[in-house]
């Protein structure tokens, strides 16, 4: 037979909505009580059933997050920092991998509705998903215009990529390459080449782009 939060309460002597208090840190409750229902808590290996509690506080405390693949060195090190800042706010990081296919980022959005997140961080590079129109959860955007009330974390892509070529340039650097991925692709990467291409016009240098696509690993096996 599963512990509530009840038996806890019995336990610590104190009442059950001093054990809800201290399992949604919602009211005050003396530091003292508080260590009393946690130490409680321990002793009993009691574990809050996060699905129940979700019903009654709304909040699932999971934000999601969609990038094309956390295998590409910028979205690995960009799930690791937003793993860690979100569990000091008591969120966890559910984590979704479109492998940039329209298909499988629609069976995300519609899984994450299911599950009710709280929150939706996008950061593939998918075009033309209606379903983004109609999307109910809170979701924000980095580096892509999904609809025009979706709200959008971007960097001077066009800006960056004109501050570094001019800096190697100004360091005597004459023959500049370029390596970017598929410029198939719609990427924030598409200006900042846009921009070595121009800087380098200006100069009258001889620009070169060196294509290097990114694969994934079903796409290194098959080859």
């Amino acid at each position: 037979m599963s512990l509530t939060i009840k038996d806890v309460a019995e336990k610590a002597g104190v009442s059950v909505t001093t054990v809800s208090r201290v399992l949604n840190n919602r009211g005050y409750i003396s530091d003292k009580t508080r260590k009393k229902v946690m130490t409680t808590m321990d002793e009993l290996n009691y574990t809050p059933n996060e699905m129940a509690r979700s019903f009654l506080t709304n909040k699932t405390r999971f934000i999601a997050l969609i990038v094309p693949t956390t295998e590409n060195p910028f979205f690995g090190e960009l799930t690791f920092h937003l793993e860690k800042e979100l569990a000091k706010k008591g969120y966890n990081l559910f984590i979704c991998n479109s492998l940039n296919d329209v298909d499988n980022e629609k069976k995300y959005l519609r899984l994450l509705q299911e599950k009710r997140v709280d929150g939706v961080i996008v950061g593939s590079h998918n075009i033309n998903i209606s379903e983004y129109q109609y999307f109910e959860n809170k979701i924000v955007s980095i580096e892509r215009e999904l609809t025009a009330h979706i709200p959008i974390i971007q960097s001077d892509n066009y800006l960056g990529g004109k501050l570094a070529t001019q800096e190697l340039i100004d360091k005597g650097c004459q023959k500049i390459v370029c390596i970017r991925g598929d410029q198939q692709v719609t990427t924030p990467a598409n200006d900042r080449a846009a921009a070595y291409k121009d800087v380098m016009k200006e100069n009258n240098l001889v620009y070169s782009f060196k294509e290097v696509p990114f694969q994934f690993t079903d796409q290194k096996n098959v080859n």
